[in-house]
């Protein structure tokens, strides 16, 4: 599930850096929201770790 405002300083650089990455391009919507929330889909399947499960 993905929930949340996403607008703490972490989210709010990724969205930014996506931005930037796809300037130009039609994966901007326009929406900030629904492009936030594509920004840190993309940035957890590239970059994203889970921590370790509990034992």
């Amino acid at each position: 599930m993905f929930n949340g405002t996403n607008s703490d300083a972490r989210a709010q650089k990724i969205y930014k850096n996506w931005l930037k990455h796809h300037e130009g391009s039609d994966k901007i919507t326009g929406s900030k929201s629904a492009d936030t929330r594509a920004a840190l889909v993309e940035y957890f399947k590239e970059q994203g770790r889970l921590p370790p499960k509990r034992a």
